[in-house]
């Protein structure tokens, strides 16, 4: 549900206000090329046959490398206030990443890898090929056990906006403070019963 954010409310910040020293690592002499991490960047192919593995390369084409980062930082109004950046790329164009703080990714990563497993099986089945079935991947990397970056994906909405519509719509949306409020009564008389 974090994932995107076309609704998501966010203010902006400047990239040299809040991650300086990334700002002036790309601007830096010595600094080498960093992939920029998109699923198709990290998606590796295999060789299709054993005789094909002396030359084969796993990253066929051109990946795009970091060039510099965008100043303009989007900082979204979820909880944890990840923040949507922009990379700007050695083939010219401009990546939207999301960076999340306080939030281990290491399971959003295995879910993504398990999902390209499953899009393998579907491309196999002769249906499901011709119906053009498919889960939508994005690459989720983890930097440590709390934080990570999230390829950004766009004209999507999150499962919690797609609900809170859905609930508006139908007149049954109720909001955390309600249920906070219906939920008072409850908790007050589990505690007289202890």
């Amino acid at each position: 549900s974090y994932y995107c954010g076309t609704q998501a409310r966010s203010t902006t910040t400047s990239m040299d206000k809040i991650c300086r020293e990334l700002v002036r690592l790309t601007t830096h002499k010595d600094f080498s090329p960093i992939i920029v991490p998109l699923q198709s960047s990290l998606t590796v192919t295999l060789p299709t046959s054993h005789h094909q593995h002396t030359d084969h390369n796993p990253f066929p084409g051109i990946q795009p490398t970091i060039i510099r980062f965008d100043d303009k930082v989007e900082i979204l109004q979820s909880m944890q206030k990840p923040k949507k950046i922009i990379i700007l790329g050695s083939d010219g164009k401009a990546y939207s990443m999301m960076c999340k703080p306080k939030d281990d990714l290491r399971k959003d990563c295995r879910l993504m890898e398990f999902n390209s497993v499953i899009n393998k099986f579907l491309l196999r089945d002769p249906e499901c090929r011709q119906r053009h079935l498919y889960i939508r991947t994005y690459a989720v990397v983890p930097l440590n056990e709390e934080s990570g970056i999230v390829e950004w994906v766009e004209n999507t909405s999150g499962l919690r906006n797609i609900l809170y519509k859905l609930y508006r719509e139908r007149g049954c949306y109720t909001s955390g403070n309600e249920v906070k409020n219906l939920m008072e009564p409850a908790i007050g008389n589990r505690q007289l019963m202890k």
